[in-house]
Order: structure tokens, then sequence, then C-alpha cells
């Protein structure tokens, strides 16, 4: 059988000077597209008039709505087409680039209201983030790749900048609320992962950063599917434009080609732009914190259209409404936080307070517990570890502590305890700074405050805070959490600080293996999903987990919560043979009874200052009264 000849050879072969796939536009030459005449314009519509019809016949409920998006179709093209055609021909970069900025509005606009989540300020951030992302793309395309003449060529710039738009809307609405659900999923301290990458010592950028991922994979999903399949099982609008335009097939391949790519980085740009003023500006405080009252869920359907949005907007201008409401369809409200200073009893006691008479007398008036914590004294030549002073805590209408004074001695086992929702786990998260601790209070590390110690990453690194749900709500694997974690700024900086060697991944991970045998657990766990593990077993991986990475202290939040007897004491044993500092919270009697043992045990409890200030009025009274006593009978 005679072997066929190579194809691409064989037509360039056929082909003029056999030069293969260089068509100029002599060679290929197309007539531009005919007008389309009035009849052939109504001819046209007689399709959508069958869906109309269809969806008569059946009673779908998008009747309306097919008739008003044909009318709104054909109106808003050729008002389009009126506008573009003065700016086409006058081709003056002021007439423009005004229109390209103007079209960069609407574009934010419309990427502001899709997101389900929204922050105050996102609207901002798309618009800085859009200009400066379309500006670069720009430059490289008029600079590097087309170079039209003038550069201003409005039958380049505009196309090019309504297609890069609509690609970036897409990818800002898509990847910001994923970004925003991701970092607020567990509702109102961030989500489990965050606050696990925060409580050991990451950045606000650190622990944002699995979210940036997902974020950016998801709003470029739609353009990177598009690419794929493109020249497969469709042709392209701008190819085809240009093709029945009169240009040359692949030319316009060529062309399409570049927008692509230019749509793919500018799409790209354009949400990581805005994902960094967010997390850098806005979502975190300066304390690493994360603010998750900015994070809002819109409420409402389908947000405001966008012509009847501009309608609105222009009618209000003019004065015929009031009251226009914002874009978002909500208002929120700031909460002005008024606090009442209490008169603080000069002395306090320094012996275990054993019993309080409850009184509901303030607490019933306003709904606010007020209080502080008092703690044992006993004479310690220990160096302090961790010293708090003047401390105080608000949460308007709930809580109020102060004159918060804790001091946490190195080997120290300090128990937190009080009766429900005095604030036991809030003090803990402020000795990790997840809560500020008052103007007027200072809090040491060492003897060092928390900048001389290198800012709050590192305070955290030290001084570990461990939440009461362990793994739960957290996702990967527990080795990959491990790996995560020591690959922290402050995790690295403090291990080698340390150990004068930079201590590995793989040490963490032999010391993690070795809790887990401690308490009777396979280390196979490690490589089991968290959701695949019990409440019990991934609050205890996750504890071996935090010890691994050897902190100063551990911030305890009813570690054994989920467990049984049995597996709270071994818990205990390991937590008390591991040799660093701990501050618990628990409310296990049976636990407490076997901590309060251990000489380095020290107590500190809640004092209820409104059952004092109840038990001083009532002591006046009496007094008040046998003084009258007193008096009548003389």
């Amino acid at each position: 059988m005679k072997a066929i000849p190579f194809a691409p050879k064989m037509i360039a072969d056929t082909m003029p000077n056999r030069r293969w796939l260089q068509i100029s536009t002599e060679e290929l030459v197309s007539e531009p597209a005919p007008d389309i005449s009035p009849v052939g314009f109504a001819i046209s519509a007689v399709p959508v008039i069958i869906v109309l019809l269809i969806s008569l016949y059946l009673r779908l409920g998008n009747v309306q709505v097919l008739i008003i998006a044909a009318i709104r179709c054909v109106a808003q093209l050729m008002i389009l087409g009126l506008i573009l055609y003065p700016i086409f021909v006058n081709n003056q970069p002021y007439v423009v680039l005004p229109y390209i900025f103007i079209m960069i509005l609407f574009a934010t606009r419309e990427a502001t209201v899709k997101p389900k989540h929204t922050y105050k300020g996102m609207g901002w951030h798309m618009l800085l983030s859009l200009t400066i992302g379309l500006s670069i793309s720009f430059v490289m395309i008029t600079g590097l790749v087309l170079r039209p003449n003038p550069w201003w060529n409005a039958s380049v710039m505009i196309p090019l900048c309504g297609m890069l738009m609509g690609s970036s809307v897409n990818a800002l609405s898509l990847g910001m609320d994923k970004l925003l659900l991701s970092l607020s999923d567990s509702g109102g301290r961030g989500s489990a992962r965050l606050q696990t990458y925060l409580a050991c010592g990451a950045t606000s950028w650190e622990a944002s950063l699995p979210s940036v991922r997902e974020a950016i994979e998801t709003g470029l999903t739609p353009n990177l599917n598009q690419m794929s399949i493109m020249g497969l099982v469709s042709i392209p609008g701008m190819m085809a434009g240009q093709i029945l335009g009169g240009t040359s097939p692949l030319v316009a391949a060529k062309y399409q080609v570049v927008i692509m790519f230019f749509i793919c980085s500018n799409s790209t740009t354009v949400l990581f732009g805005t994902i960094i003023q967010a997390v850098s500006w806005c979502l975190f405080d300066s304390h690493h914190r994360f603010q998750s009252n900015l994070v809002l869920k819109r409420k409402g359907g389908k947000p405001k259209d966008i012509v009847l949005a501009f309608v609105h907007f222009v009618w209000g201008a003019f004065g015929f409404l009031a009251n226009v409401s914002d874009g978002n369809g909500e208002h929120r409200r700031s909460d002005s936080v008024t606090t009442r200073r209490e008169s603080l009893i000069k002395t306090w006691s320094s012996t275990h307070i054993s019993h309080l008479r409850k009184s509901t007398n303030r607490n019933d008036e306003d709904g606010m517990k007020r209080g502080t914590f008092v703690s044992e004294t006993r004479p310690t030549k220990i160096s302090k570890l961790l010293h708090l002073k003047k401390g105080e805590i608000v949460y308007p209408n709930s809580l109020h502590l102060f004159s918060l004074e804790v001091v946490i001695h190195e080997g120290d086992i300090l128990l937190i305890k009080g009766e429900s929702g005095c604030g036991k786990s809030t003090l803990l998260r402020s000795l990790a700074l997840f809560e500020p601790t008052g103007r007027g209070s200072t809090i040491e590390f060492k003897g060092r405050s928390t900048e001389a110690l290198g800012g709050t990453p590192s305070w955290r690194a030290e001084v570990c805070y461990v939440r009461q749900q362990g793994g739960q709500g957290l996702r990967g694997t527990p080795i990959e959490l491990l790996k995560d974690l020591c690959h922290l700024h402050s995790q690295r900086n403090r291990l080698s600080r340390e150990t004068n060697t930079t201590m590995s991944a793989t040490d963490v991970e032999k010391a993690a293996r070795k809790n887990m045998e401690a308490l009777s657990l396979p280390s196979e766990m490690l490589l089991r999903r968290w959701d695949e593990l019990s409440g019990g077993e991934s609050q205890r991986v996750y504890l071996c987990i935090m010890l691994a990475l050897q902190p100063s202290i551990c911030l305890l939040d009813e570690p054994t919560s989920a467990l049984d007897d049995q597996n709270s004491k071994m818990v205990e044993k390991l937590l008390l043979d591991s040799n660093i500092t701990l501050v618990w919270v628990t409310h296990n009697i049976d636990q407490v009874e076997r901590l309060v043992e251990y000489s380095r045990t020290t107590i500190l409890q809640y004092r209820d200052l409104n059952c004092v200030q109840a038990d001083q009025d009532e002591g006046s009274q009496l007094h008040e009264e046998a003084v009258s006593i007193n008096v009548n009978s003389t």
C-alpha cells in the first residue's frame, strides 16, 4: 500500500510559494458583513416568538422575563451602537477614555452586588483593582502586542475593555464570595482553620492564604474552562464577529488567542488585587484579629438590576426621590458602646473564694455581668512568664470584666473557675490577644511587650490558644495542618531561636506521633480527614499537634469536654508531663479536684461584683436601720 504523504506537506505543496499557513489579506479576500434589512431583522425574532409560544403552552413561569429580556436586548444593543458610532468616528482620547472609565464604574457596581457576602469598602477595592488591572493590560496590548495607531483607537480599546471587564466581573463576584465565606464559615470568630492558624502565630496573610487559594481557583474556573474548550465545541464571539466582518480566519484566531490570554491574566490580577486589599486593610486589625462583624451576608433576593439602579440613582440625583438607599440594600447602624465604671473595692481578698452569694439585683436590670478574676497568692521564686495588669474586657450589654490582674509563673497550672457566661473563655482569648484588654492595660511575656517580642504573631507562637472544638470544622488531614503550622514564619523563628537549629516539620511530626501514642491513638489518624474523626478523636489529635509545637504557655479551653473519664485522665497526664505552663478552663469538678492536688496549681476564681455591690448595699441599709433604731430608742 502506498503511504499517504504528511498532510501539512501536501497542503503546503499546493499553496503558492509553498508558504505554510502564511495567508495574507490579498490571498483571502472577504467582503465586509452586509447590513441586515428591516425585514430580515424582524424575521430573526421568529425563533424567540416560538420559544414564547412554547412557554405559554407549557405555562412556564418565565414568559414575562423572556419578553422583557428580548425587548431589553434590542433596546440596549441598539442604544450601544448609537453611542459607539460617534465615538468611533471622532476617535479622540478625551472621549474614549472617559467612556472606558464609565464602563469600569458599571463593572464595579455589578461585581459588588453579585456576591452573597460583602464588607464595607469592597466596592472601592474592586474599583481600584479594576482600574490598575485594565491599565496594565492596555499598556501591554497597545505598546507590545497590537500597537494600534493611535494607541487610544476606539475600535480596539472599547471592545477589548468590554471583554476584559466582563470576565473580571465574574471572577470578582465568584472569588470574593468564596473568600468571605471561607474566612467566616463558622460564624462569629472566623472559620476553624482561620482560628487555628492565628492561634499558632500566623499573620493575617498566612492565616488567609488557604482561603485565598480557594478564592482564586473559584474565580478563574470559568475562564479556564472556556479556554480549554475554545475552538473544539465553539467559535468565540469575537472571532466569529471578525470573520463576519471580513477578517482572515487565521488573523481572527490570533486575535482571539491574545484576548483569551489577557482575559485570564487580567481576571487574576484584578481578583488578587482585591483580595490583598481586603486582607491587608479591612478584614483584620493591627493585632491580626479577624473582624467578623465587617463581613455581612446580603439580605433579600436578587440584587437590583443595573439599569433600574442607574435610573433610580439619576432620578434621585435630580431631587425627585429622597432617602435613596445604598447599593447593598441595607443600612448598618454603628453600635455605640457606653460603659459604666464601677467603684472597686480597694482591698481584695488574696485567698481562694469558695462561695459567692448570687444576687440578680443588678444583672436583672440591664443583663450585664460585671466582675473580675482573683487568684490565690503564694510566695514563689520562679520568674513571671506572663503578666496582665489593669485588664478590661467589655461586651456590650452582656459582660464587663475589669481590674484584671493575671500573673502566670513558669510551670504553673492556672485553673480558671466560674459560672457559665462569666468570661472564662474570653479571658483565655484575651491572653492570646484575640480580645482587646483595655486601653490602660499592659500585658507582658517574660517582661517584654508584644512589640518588643516581635508582634502579635510572635506572641501567639509562645502563648498558644487551644480551642475547645479541636479539629472539628477543619479541612484536609491533621498531617497537612501540622506541616502548614510548622512553616509559619513565627514558628520557624521561635524554634530556631530556642534550639539554635531549625526544627523541621519531621521533628514536630515525630513529637505529635509520640503524643498520640501516649493517648493510645493510632498514628494513622494523622492521615485521615478531620471530618472522618469523632469529636473525641478530633479533640485529642488536635491537642497532640498543638503540644508538638512546644509553646511556652498553652491556653486550654475545656480540652477534655468531649472525652470520658478514662480518656480525660490520659490527656491530663500528657499535659502534666509536657512541662508546659498551662492555663486551664474546665467545668469538670472531678478534674478540678485532681488538678488542685499538684503544688504548682493556682486557682483563678471569678468574682461577681454585682453580688459584692448588692451585699454592700444591703449591709449599708441594715446599718442605717440599726442606727435609726438606736436613735429612736434613745
